[in-house]
């Protein structure tokens, strides 16, 4: 059965989440002709997959994967009959949905953080949604994501250069911050050192036009240059119904190695 989406909102990771990423950890990765400017990295030699398996442990490995510049695709067919992701626009085919996926804090201090964030390109200065996530190990093989809301006013500019970037950060009370959602969490499982498959708990939901529909499970698969994500349905009895088509946040851009 395939279920058509009403509301826009990528499980970031949301979405939560959720792509291209990031080059390296260390500075001494860094190449040559990379400029320590933004926080956005755009050049191809930083999303290779040795940069990944080059990062030692799953979850800051991980965090890589998620974390970069996005924009979300949804799967469509052409007049050949050949089906393939598109970039998603508005009804008046002005706007796309942008999504910035960004390590913050320091993982010695408070452990392992990623700032989500998604915008329309018309309106960049005002985030339809901003989270932060935060990733821990359950074993060896399974990491956890929990994410929390924002403080309240909060708005994070992706422009600055990573010094400005990282003082920003400074005044968050990182203990303090609320669940997003009453508790969104989803647990991530290795599938192979640079693909994981992750989704949430198993929820309650109301469908008004799916009158069968009765819980609901998000997903979301990150490889090291994009996340795909979408639900799974289920009736009373919790059986399968189906799902829709999986939407892609496809990684423009990596994350520049200062900020790791």
């Amino acid at each position: 059965m395939r279920l058509k989406k009403h509301v826009l909102k990528a499980p970031i990771f949301i979405l939560s989440f959720l792509i291209f990423y990031s080059c390296t950890v260390t500075k001494k990765q860094q190449t040559k002709h990379q400029k320590p400017k933004g926080i956005f990295v755009y050049e191809a030699a930083e999303l290779r997959e040795e940069q990944y398996r080059n990062i030692k442990g799953a979850v800051p490995r991980l965090r890589a994967m998620m974390c970069g510049k996005f924009v979300h695709q949804i799967l469509t067919k052409n007049e050949e009959g050949v089906i393939k992701y598109e970039t998603w626009h508005t009804k008046d085919g002005e706007d796309s949905m942008m999504i910035y996926q960004v390590p913050v804090g320091d993982p010695h201090k408070i452990g392992y953080w990623i700032y989500n964030c998604q915008y329309l390109t018309s309106l960049p200065d005002n985030p339809v949604y901003q989270t932060f996530s935060k990733l821990e190990a359950v074993n060896r093989d399974t990491i956890k994501a929990v994410s929390y809301e924002v403080p309240e006013g909060f708005k994070l500019d992706v422009t600055q250069k990573t010094a400005a970037f990282k003082a920003s950060l400074e005044k968050i009370e990182w203990k303090g911050l609320k669940l997003y959602n009453g508790g969104s969490v989803k647990y991530y499982e290795r599938q192979t050192i640079i693909k994981y498959n992750g989704q949430s708990i198993m929820k309650a939901k109301e469908l008004e036009k799916h009158k069968k529909i009765k819980y609901v499970i998000n997903y979301s698969n990150v490889e090291m240059d994009r996340i795909l994500f979408g639900s799974r349905y289920y009736d009373k009895d919790k059986k399968f119904l189906g799902g829709n088509n999986p939407d892609q946040l496809f990684k423009l851009a990596g994350i520049h190695p200062n900020l790791y």
